[in-house]
């Protein structure tokens, strides 16, 4: 039994803002299976004239959205390590974290 006592459908969305430098792309989940690339205010097929740009960047998210970042300090951010982050791996690059399902 329904406890919505207007009889009005409802949505529940996240807004997520961030001043990261990320390019305008991030990563979500296609219903919960594979991760597709999303990129703010462009589509892939076609040129985007961008005239609503909330609704226009508007992505289902089932599971996750994130960006690919790699996180380095110069200095210690008081948050436990105790020491600056600056791991680049192997590669130079940065370590690469992989979730295994």
């Amino acid at each position: 039994m329904s406890t919505c006592r207007d009889f009005r459908g409802k949505e529940v969305i996240s807004r997520f803002n961030t001043d990261l430098n990320n390019r305008g792309v991030f990563f979500t989940d296609a219903n919960g299976r594979e991760i597709l690339e999303r990129r703010r205010d462009y589509r892939k097929t076609w040129r985007l004239n961008q005239t609503e740009p909330v609704a226009g960047n508007y992505y289902p998210i089932n599971s996750r959205i994130f960006m690919k970042i790699h996180r380095r300090l110069l200095h210690d951010d008081s948050k436990g390590v105790g020491e600056p982050l600056n791991e680049t791996g192997s590669d130079g690059e940065g370590l690469i974290v992989r979730a295994i399902n």
